[in-house]
């Protein structure tokens, strides 16, 4: 079993002809040993390892030895319970990683990282679905930033305007610039709006965005199980 690769999530690629998702599945990859972070598809490599193929809860890789492997999802921070730990033959027994979760079903793991309860997000987002006045504040939050002289859009600022506790539970303040989601550039309200179908229809389990925050890049991790 491999020590030095942790599957964070995966989800599908926006197919940005046809504004459609497509069928191509990417995965989150953590290197331990680097602690670098890497989007990937099939047939792609990490060194000498390669990504075989990639499921909804686990990647089959090969080593540079020749053999396959599977990665399945974790827990980032924790240990799976009732999994023997790497060298032994003893389960090692962790505390439940969905304690402690906030109204939104969700916590802060370590720095810039965060475990969502699926179940708890999605009724919350049914809450804003019922009261479209709140969900369109969460939309008005997000104000769009463009290039300098040009019609283009390049990212969206966040400035407040509802539901200020979920903008604190995912870590996101007053002045942050989102800048890309999944590796996909935000450059209009329907490419948010498609990250939240993708959620909706339980098609993506995790989700990396890049924000800029004072002038500095930073990125934030995001795993709902």
């Amino acid at each position: 079993m491999s020590v030095r690769f942790r599957l964070a999530g995966t989800f599908f690629e926006f197919n940005s002809v046809k504004a459609d998702v497509s069928d191509i599945r990417r995965a989150i990859i953590d290197d331990i040993r680097t602690g670098k972070q890497t989007i990937v598809v099939e047939g792609e490599r990490l060194d000498d390892t390669l990504i075989v193929k990639i499921f909804k809860d686990h990647v089959i890789i090969r080593t540079g030895a020749g053999s396959e492997e599977p990665l399945w999802l974790t827990f980032s921070g924790f240990s799976t319970l009732g999994v023997p730990s790497a060298g032994t033959n003893k389960a090692t027994t962790v505390a439940d990683p969905f304690a402690g979760l906030d109204k939104f079903g969700g916590k802060q793991t370590s720095e810039n990282k965060w475990l969502f309860s699926r179940e708890r997000l999605l009724e919350y987002y049914r809450e804003l679905r019922d009261e479209p006045e709140r969900l369109v504040k969460v939309f008005d939050s997000l104000k769009p930033v463009y290039v300098q002289g040009a019609n283009r859009i390049t990212g969206y600022r966040v400035g407040v305007e509802g539901e200020a506790d979920f903008f604190k539970s995912v870590g996101l303040s007053e002045g942050d610039i989102v800048r890309s989601v999944n590796s996909m550039q935000m450059t209009s309200r329907n490419r948010a709006e498609y990250f939240i179908s993708e959620f909706v229809a339980d098609r993506a389990n995790a989700f990396v965005i890049e924000i800029e925050r004072a002038g500095k890049a930073e990125k934030f991790v995001y795993q709902v199980r």
